[in-house]
């Protein structure tokens, strides 16, 4: 797929796209609030206040394997290559290291990516980048390094997106020709004989990006022209761990949102709101017992008709209804 033209006119957002919110945006089951939040931190700001709340932080143990893996992994690869250490440089100062590279393999640790994609402004440090020149001829391996013993779809994702990002700044520094790799180091993958990573096929996961960033009604464009307080949710177990959990649990009770009723899914959700029924109490409304089944409540004939005509309805709206 052919990369979307950057527009005339960037879009604005309080905070730039990293692959770390990306990637817990799908990780979240692609929960438009959580990235609302995420590309907006002060309309989550606002509402932690208003609740006297928290953002729940990243555990400290995860977080703290997962630097001593990479920090592991790297100082083992530095024993035999050669390997620069980026922190705190920025990204011109990275691409300037590549155009004075000479022939040869060179490790570049924690690099600096800036740019736009799809017109969003887009930022993050790659784990590691193996750069090998030959000539004019460039090729690139973007490596994650992950404490966990096998890769994820979301790991790879945060590869093409910093993928993206780098043929986007050797493009713009002059580069041509160059190709682009990914690779995810978890627990138990090993170096090839060549001193490198076993790639995967990153086109599929470019295609992805496009789909979630890129595109004119891409996932980000979406939570980012979401009205405030009107990005779409739903409460479920891919909460857990998330940083807005505690807040989208006051902020559903003190609304009664339809995510109150157990076991109730996404599809159902949606199809519920797009008939005017927005709360547990509207639901709840809708029917009574009868004649030992469920039956339409007085008065509310007709809506039940309709919104049990609704796909994916039908006939578990007597269910819902007894659930919430």
């Amino acid at each position: 797929m052919a990369p979307t033209p950057e527009p005339l006119s960037p879009f604005d957002t309080e905070r730039p796209l990293t692959a770390q919110r990306l990637a817990q945006y799908v990780a979240r089951g692609r929960c438009e609030r959580h990235l609302r939040f995420a590309l907006f931190k002060s309309e989550a700001q606002a509402l932690m206040r208003r609740y006297g709340l928290e953002a729940e932080p990243l555990s400290p143990l995860l977080s703290g394997a997962g630097q001593r893996f990479e920090e592991e992994r790297v100082a083992e690869l530095a024993e035999g290559a050669e390997v620069r250490d980026l922190r705190g440089q920025t990204c011109g100062q990275f691409v300037g290291a590549v155009k004075s590279q000479g022939a040869g393999r060179v490790f570049y640790y924690q690099p600096t990516l800036v740019g736009r994609i799809g017109g969003w402004a887009c930022e993050g440090r790659a784990d590691l980048i193996e750069v090998v020149r030959e000539g004019a001829r460039v090729e690139a391996t973007v490596v994650d390094f992950k404490a966990s013993a096998r890769e994820s779809v979301g790991f790879r994702l945060q590869v093409a997106f910093y993928a993206r990002l780098l043929a986007g700044a050797l493009a713009a520094a002059g580069f041509e020709g160059f190709e682009v790799r990914g690779a995810v180091a978890a627990r138990d993958s090993r170096q090839t004989s060549e001193g490198g990573w076993e790639t995967f096929d990153l086109a599929l996961y470019l295609d992805e990006i496009e789909a979630l960033v890129a595109a004119p009604d891409s996932d980000v464009a979406r939570a980012a022209r979401a009205a405030r307080g009107t990005a779409r949710y739903h409460l479920r177990a891919s909460c857990d761990g998330c940083p807005y959990n505690a807040l989208c649990f006051a902020d559903t009770a003190e609304r009664e949102d339809l995510s109150l009723v157990p076991l109730l899914t996404p599809s159902e959700k949606r199809a519920l709101e797009a008939e005017g029924v927005t709360t547990a109490r509207a639901l709840a409304a809708l029917m009574r017992y009868g004649a030992g089944a469920m039956e339409a409540a007085p008065g509310a004939e007709e809506e039940a008709r309709r919104v049990s005509a609704r796909w994916p309805l039908a006939g578990r709206l007597p269910t819902l209804v007894q659930r919430a």
